[in-house]
């Protein structure tokens, strides 16, 4: 998959992302989520490509280390995102969550962070692996709120 395709399906599901994170809604289980299933399915394959067929004169430890450290910031910011987004229960038991203009604000921030990043270490290794950064980055982020967020429905009482 080019480039250009890859980064318009991650700008398209980061806007979709960040629309519905304002939406009031339940919060179901990671095994319901569709779109984190398609998101790690193009993570491995992206990954495969770039760790199997590095570029000509680039080590495949450089280009795993630039993609493990881009993942880890993924990681973190879904985590810490995860802390900007309401969640109770309602009287009848259900989980709830909506997101704030400071979880659009984390949004922004880490898409910014991510493709600076990204820029960054594809100059560094001359590895193209924008794809598999930037599914993996999703995958990860979105994984990394919806764990802290079940975390913290854990410890939420119901609402009267």
């Amino acid at each position: 998959m080019s480039s250009g395709v890859a980064l318009a399906i991650a700008v398209l599901v980061m806007i979709w992302r960040a629309i519905r994170q304002r939406e009031t809604r339940r919060l179901r289980p990671l095994r319901q989520r569709k779109i984190m299933w398609l998101l790690g399915f193009l993570t491995v394959a992206s990954f495969v490509g770039v760790t199997v067929y590095p570029p000509a004169g680039t080590s495949t430890a450089v280009v795993l280390g630039g993609v493990v450290a881009l993942c880890a910031v993924a990681a973190a910011s879904g985590a810490l995102r995860a802390f900007t987004v309401r969640v109770w229960r309602s009287p009848t038991g259900e989980a709830l969550r909506q997101g704030t203009a400071a979880t659009t604000v984390a949004w922004v921030i880490w898409c910014a962070i991510h493709m600076g990043l990204d820029v960054w270490l594809t100059d560094i290794t001359g590895a193209p692996i924008g794809n598999a950064t930037l599914y993996a980055g999703l995958f990860l982020s979105l994984t990394a709120q919806a764990v802290v967020l079940r975390n913290r429905l854990d410890r939420t009482p119901i609402e009267p």
